[in-house]
């Protein structure tokens, strides 16, 4: 089914309105743009073929991210999305640990809160 560039922009306001409507739309594009991604992997490569899904999270908005990772038989492919989102992580964790300090804090009295946690990013 093909929909218009407006078509979906309804669609993702419409769903942007529900509780988890942001999560769920950040989680689907994260998705969607690694099997794409996985796609064009494997036609540069035909001997290799997708082999499934493990299940990755990540920080996102201020909430947890579950999606599926995509993966390839010989387990050469990583999607670029993934980096992005540990750079992301890395960049929260010093956010932390810079509030904590200018707070006199210990980023350990923030740990678990959103802030440094560990999440599974890959395969």
């Amino acid at each position: 089914m093909d929909f218009t560039k407006e078509q979906l922009s309804h669609v993702f306001v419409k769903h942007l309105e529900r509780e988890r409507g942001l999560q769920d739309l950040m989680e689907l594009l994260i998705e969607g743009m690694m099997r794409a991604e996985r796609r064009h992997f494997l036609d540069s490569d035909p001997g290799n073929k997708g082999n499934g899904y493990c299940q990755g999270k990540s920080y996102g908005n201020g909430r947890v991210l579950e999606f599926r990772i995509p993966r390839d038989r010989y387990g050469n492919f990583h999607p670029t999305i993934l980096a992005l989102l540990r750079d992301q992580e890395v960049e929260c964790e010093q956010l932390a640990i810079r509030e904590c300090n200018g707070m006199g804090r210990d980023v350990r009295d923030i740990e678990g809160k959103g802030h440094k946690q560990n999440w599974t990013i890959g395969c």
